[in-house]
């Protein structure tokens, strides 16, 4: 679903994002998934990204790709683009002004790319509790910070630009894996159950109750992340009654 397809899904009153998250992860495939963040204000400034850039005034696990000119008509800016090229993280950072060819405005965007399987650990994250902020800044501190450089020190050690500081006042780190993220949970369990507590209720007054179990015990669990979590769950309780 691009950006667009996603205003026309909250704009039809469709906000509940967490139920399409948690029906994609249980019957769809997340190939891609872009979180990012406007900068409005004048908080950062392309061309000092653009030369701590080219000096490698920066530290994460990325590196620079690109960086370019984005010509939008008579207006122009600049974008930098770090990993990328088949990579699970891509971090873009660009005028955003100067892509729409809006004059006298100051829109920089800070955008992550995620695939595949990194792009669905994000998800599974923040379905376990993670706030937005804290994923996107977290997994944004993990992969690219631009740094004051200092002569004969790490630069993972060294601190963060004023600007990038400004941007990003989080020190949390998250790093994605590119396992696919954890295993089912009741949290996920009981907001997919939830989803369907309507149309379930609907189907047993119905057909009547007897027939919705009926239909509920015809499922097959085999190879659906669920039977990880029955099989986990009964290991808990066994261990329970073997402690007393």
């Amino acid at each position: 679903m691009k950006g667009q397809g996603c205003r026309i899904y909250a704009g039809q009153g469709n906000n509940d994002f967490e139920g399409l998250f948690d029906r994609i992860l249980e019957e769809g495939k997340f190939t891609r998934l872009d979180a990012a963040n406007d900068d409005l204000i004048g908080i950062l400034n392309m061309e000092k990204i653009k030369t701590d850039t080219e000096k490698g005034n920066y530290s994460g696990l990325l590196e620079p790709n690109k960086t370019y000119n984005n010509l939008s008509g008579a207006v122009q800016g600049y974008g930098v683009t770090f990993g990328g090229d088949n990579g699970g993280v891509e971090v873009r950072i660009y005028d955003k002004a100067a892509e729409r060819n809006l004059r006298n405005t100051h829109w920089i965007r800070v955008e992550l790319e995620l695939r595949n399987n990194r792009a669905k650990e994000y998800v599974v994250q923040l379905l376990e509790g993670v706030p937005v902020g804290v994923m996107y800044y977290g997994t944004l501190n993990t992969y690219l910070r631009f740094i004051t450089p200092v002569k004969g020190k790490e630069k993972s050690k060294c601190k963060n630009r004023k600007y990038w500081s400004d941007f990003n006042q989080h020190t949390e780190k998250i790093r994605l894996t590119g396992t696919g993220g954890k295993d089912y949970s009741l949290g996920r369990l009981d907001r997919a159950v939830k989803q369907f507590q309507k149309a379930a209720k609907a189907y047993s007054i119905i057909y009547g109750m007897g027939r919705l179990i009926e239909f509920i015990n015809k499922a097959d669990l085999s190879g659906h992340p669920c039977e990880t979590l029955i099989k986990k769950i009964e290991e808990e309780r066994e261990y329970e009654y073997d402690i007393f």
